[in-house]
């Protein structure tokens, strides 16, 4: 196999016998198709359970978050028991699991997007742009709770902005992965340029400039921040980032992590999944949330958006 290895995971409970047999046929299969015998395993119990990986039975293979037996989140808690030609010793086969490896090699990649913590300026309810703002404790504890939700995963490369907030969030991100990736900071996907309305709340927008809040909340790509950016121009910088020629920023045979900010990861799953303004522009993105997206045939996907449940009570409404 020569495309990025597939992410292997071994979901299991200590009461189940059957969890050797899965870790043996699990070996087998990788080492037949001559990859590294090297793979995650969570605990079903594990309160800190990443959410792709809960609602699973012990033993379950994950290839890519995928079961290798194509069940989904819900097939049962315990002992789990596999069907005919499923699985040997109450675990899944190795053909089952090479079948699913050699799938997982062919995927054309994964993009997994990360908004930075709050910062010390109140980003959860200030607009705070251009401005270059560092992470508030909350703003650590936050991210030190997302690298907790991707712990152990790999990633090819990672990509962040140069503005301080999206850095330190990459940063503690990095050191929860198995193999910290190469850093990439691409100044194109820095946030927008709030202008005069910088550190303002919308509150704040709506008192101080009423007819300029009209336009923002009325208009569409056309409307400019007054001293900043024009909607348009933040689109056009990204997508230039995103179609630049030479080293594509998100290789559809690679996984990619990019910790950036909300303005950015909009227009980012806008352009990916063939979004409109109207649409993407609706779509949540709190701090602190993951977003994970796979590429096919038919071009990238949206496997979940917005996660938060890794959160708890550091969840801010943004």
């Amino acid at each position: 196999m020569t495309d990025a290895e597939p992410r292997c995971e071994l979901l299991w409970d200590p009461s189940c016998p059957n969890v050797e047999a899965a870790r043996d046929a699990l070996r087998a299969a990788l080492v037949g198709l001559g990859l590294g015998p090297r793979w995650i395993e969570r605990r079903v119990d594990d309160p800190a359970l990443p959410e792709h990986a809960r609602g699973y039975a012990s033993p379950t293979i994950l290839v890519d978050g995928r079961d290798v037996a194509g069940a989904g989140p819900t097939c049962g808690s315990g002992c789990r028991v596999y069907a005919a030609g499923e699985g040997i010793g109450g675990a899944p086969s190795p053909a089952m699991i090479a079948a699913a490896l050699r799938r997982g090699a062919r995927a054309r990649g994964e993009l997994v997007l990360v908004r930075h913590g709050e910062t010390l300026g109140n980003s959860s309810v200030r607009l705070y742009g251009a401005t270059d703002i560092g992470l508030s404790p909350l703003g650590e504890a936050q991210m030190r709770r997302a690298a907790d939700a991707l712990r152990g995963e790999r990633f090819d490369r990672l990509v962040t902005s140069p503005l301080s907030r999206a850095q330190r969030s990459a940063a503690i991100v990095r050191e929860a992965l198995a193999e910290p990736p190469p850093l990439r900071v691409v100044d194109a996907l820095r946030e927008r340029d709030f202008g005069s309305w910088e550190g303002w709340t919308v509150d704040e927008v709506a008192a101080r400039d009423p007819a300029g809040y009209r336009r923002w909340r009325e208009g569409g790509l056309e409307f400019a921040f007054p001293g900043g950016e024009a909607r348009q121009e933040v689109v056009d910088r990204v997508l230039a980032a995103l179609h630049a020629p030479g080293d594509p920023l998100f290789p559809t045979d690679a996984r990619t992590i990019a910790v950036l900010h909300k303005g950015i990861i909009k227009v980012l799953l806008g352009a990916l999944l063939g979004l409109d303004f109207g649409e993407y522009n609706q779509l949540p993105v709190a701090l602190g949330s993951i977003h994970r997206l796979e590429a096919g045939e038919a071009g990238w996907r949206l496997v979940a958006g917005n996660l938060v449940d890794h959160l708890g009570d550091a969840f801010l409404e943004s």
